[in-house]
């Protein structure tokens, strides 16, 4: 245990962005698998279409979160090409990204979305 707690205090700033942004990654990826089991069951009270903006954002810093991680440990001295935990975090956003995409647009169907006109404004 008290191995675990040193190695857990060697984790840098530049590194714990990386931690972030997968960690966001996989939420985000869990929020998906609750829509699409959702959307399947057609019980879409239980999915996350009250809440598409905020997750849409969370996706954008995500997204920047592993650009981010990525810049910070090339420039301290990483080489890019070996830069493999950044480079997986940042396809594994841009997957779960396009994934969130495919399942939005696969299930538009069941999405009511209203509209006022200008003439219903009550007069």
């Amino acid at each position: 245990m008290a191995q675990y707690c040193r190695n857990i205090s060697r984790v840098t700033k530049k590194d714990l962005i990386v931690y972030l942004s997968f960690t966001l990654c996989g939420l985000l990826f869990l929020t998906i698998i609750n829509d699409i089991v959702g959307y399947s069951i057609e019980r879409t009270d239980k999915t996350t279409q009250n809440i598409t903006t905020t997750i849409l954002l969370n996706h954008v810093v995500s997204f920047y979160l592993a650009l981010l991680g990525f810049v910070y440990n090339t420039q301290a001295g990483k080489n890019w090409r070996h830069a493999y935990r950044e480079w997986i975090a940042i396809v594994s956003n841009c997957l779960v990204c396009i994934l969130r995409v495919v399942v939005e647009l696969t299930f538009i169907n069941y999405r009511p979305e209203e509209y006022r006109n200008f003439s219903d404004s009550g007069k």
